[in-house]
């Protein structure tokens, strides 16, 4: 039984990423490739492409150009802890990096609201040359262990400037 899950997902994993398109934010000149399901959500006033279920992501405020990313990302759990946007974090320190980019994120649990399914959230800071950008990925509760790698690859086909 668990060969046979492993394989659907393997199998599920390499259809998905084989038909990954490009979704770009022309005007802050970067993108990622999602898989088929995923489209970008116009009535968002930031960057935000979305798939069923719970699954986006999307970017936040954009802090100034020139910080040190540790610093940014120090900042960003932060002010998500203070916010409310962040619950029980669940993992740190998790590095990431791309063409031309690296990246330090964390994990938070968020709990069921009244207004609000629970949920996990990562945030992504990222810096590329002197610019910072932050991402967050939402997910479903408990999705993480078991999509980690998907999303993690997901998250490294950020690519900046034109393809």
């Amino acid at each position: 039984m668990r060969l046979h899950s492993f394989v659907l997902f393997v199998v599920g994993f390499f259809a998905s990423t084989a038909y990954a398109e490009p979704i770009a934010n022309p005007g802050k000149n970067y993108s990622f490739d999602f898989p088929e399901g995923w489209s970008l959500d116009p009535q968002e006033k930031y960057f935000t492409v979305r798939a069923g279920a719970g699954l986006s992501i999307s970017e936040l405020n954009t802090p100034p150009s020139g910080m040190d990313l540790s610093v940014t990302s120090l900042t960003v759990h932060a002010v998500a802890l203070a916010a409310g946007l962040c619950g029980n974090v669940v993992e740190k320190n998790i590095r990431l990096t791309g063409k031309k980019w690296q990246g330090d994120a964390f994990l938070c649990d968020m709990p069921e609201t009244t207004k609000a399914a629970g949920g996990q959230e990562l945030f992504l800071t990222v810096k590329h040359g002197s610019d910072l950008n932050v991402f967050r990925l939402s997910m479903p509760a408990g999705t993480w262990p078991q999509q980690k790698k998907t999303y993690i690859s997901l998250l490294k086909s950020l690519r900046f400037g034109r393809r």
